[in-house]
Protein backbone atom coordinates (compact mmCIF):
# COMPACT_ATOMS: atom_id res chain seq x y z
CA UNK A 1 0.00 0.00 0.00
CA UNK A 2 1.17 3.50 -0.72
CA UNK A 3 1.22 5.91 2.11
CA UNK A 4 -0.29 9.33 0.83
CA UNK A 5 2.28 12.30 1.17
CA UNK A 6 2.02 15.60 2.54
CA UNK A 7 -0.57 17.70 0.72
CA UNK A 8 0.72 20.18 -2.03
CA UNK A 9 0.04 23.67 -0.92
CA UNK A 10 1.69 26.77 -2.89
CA UNK A 11 4.59 27.51 -0.80
CA UNK A 12 5.00 23.36 0.22
CA UNK A 13 8.35 23.88 1.53
CA UNK A 14 6.22 26.84 4.68
CA UNK A 15 4.09 23.94 5.36
CA UNK A 16 6.64 21.15 5.76
CA UNK A 17 9.34 23.92 7.70
CA UNK A 18 5.86 24.37 10.30
CA UNK A 19 4.78 21.37 10.10
CA UNK A 20 8.12 19.31 11.14
CA UNK A 21 9.40 22.11 13.62
CA UNK A 22 5.57 22.78 15.45
CA UNK A 23 5.69 22.03 18.76
CA UNK A 24 2.36 20.98 19.22
CA UNK A 25 0.90 18.20 17.31
CA UNK A 26 -1.28 18.50 14.28
CA UNK A 27 -3.07 16.39 12.17
CA UNK A 28 -4.05 17.21 8.49
CA UNK A 29 -7.80 15.75 8.16
CA UNK A 30 -10.39 14.50 4.74
CA UNK A 31 -13.83 15.28 5.15
CA UNK A 32 -14.50 11.83 6.47
CA UNK A 33 -12.24 12.47 8.98
CA UNK A 34 -9.17 10.53 7.69
CA UNK A 35 -6.02 11.57 8.41
CA UNK A 36 -3.82 12.59 5.51
CA UNK A 37 -1.18 13.74 7.58
CA UNK A 38 0.28 14.07 10.93
CA UNK A 39 3.50 16.11 12.31
CA UNK A 40 6.09 14.40 14.52
CA UNK A 41 4.62 16.33 17.20
CA UNK A 42 1.43 14.86 16.92
CA UNK A 43 2.76 11.12 16.13
CA UNK A 44 4.69 11.22 19.79
CA UNK A 45 2.00 12.76 21.69
CA UNK A 46 -0.57 9.80 20.22
CA UNK A 47 1.86 7.06 21.04
CA UNK A 48 1.95 6.23 16.72
CA UNK A 49 4.24 5.69 13.95
CA UNK A 50 3.37 8.34 10.87
CA UNK A 51 2.31 4.95 9.05
CA UNK A 52 -0.08 3.88 11.77
CA UNK A 53 -1.55 7.13 12.39
CA UNK A 54 -2.66 7.62 8.01
CA UNK A 55 -4.49 4.25 8.34
CA UNK A 56 -6.57 5.83 11.20
CA UNK A 57 -9.34 8.65 11.59
CA UNK A 58 -10.24 10.94 14.07
CA UNK A 59 -12.59 8.65 15.48
CA UNK A 60 -10.02 6.30 16.60
CA UNK A 61 -8.66 8.28 19.41
CA UNK A 62 -10.97 10.89 20.09
CA UNK A 63 -11.64 10.70 23.69
CA UNK A 64 -15.72 11.58 24.90
CA UNK A 65 -17.40 12.12 21.64
CA UNK A 66 -19.48 9.57 19.88
CA UNK A 67 -19.26 9.61 15.72
CA UNK A 68 -22.14 11.44 15.59
CA UNK A 69 -20.97 14.52 17.64
CA UNK A 70 -17.22 14.13 15.36
CA UNK A 71 -19.30 14.29 12.34
CA UNK A 72 -20.54 17.34 13.73
CA UNK A 73 -17.72 18.49 14.54
CA UNK A 74 -16.24 17.90 11.15
CA UNK A 75 -18.64 19.65 9.13
CA UNK A 76 -18.23 22.57 11.50
CA UNK A 77 -14.71 23.08 10.93
CA UNK A 78 -15.41 22.27 6.82
CA UNK A 79 -17.70 24.98 7.31
CA UNK A 80 -14.89 27.51 8.17
CA UNK A 81 -15.19 26.75 11.81
CA UNK A 82 -12.71 24.93 13.71
CA UNK A 83 -11.83 22.72 16.38
CA UNK A 84 -9.72 21.82 18.82
CA UNK A 85 -10.00 17.80 19.43
CA UNK A 86 -7.85 16.63 22.56
CA UNK A 87 -7.13 13.28 23.61
CA UNK A 88 -5.87 11.93 27.18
Amino acid sequence: MTLPTPPSFPGGAIYEAISDTSMDGFLLLDRRGRIMDANPTACNLLGYVRSELLQMGIGDYEIGENAGETAAHLAKIESGGGKRFTTD
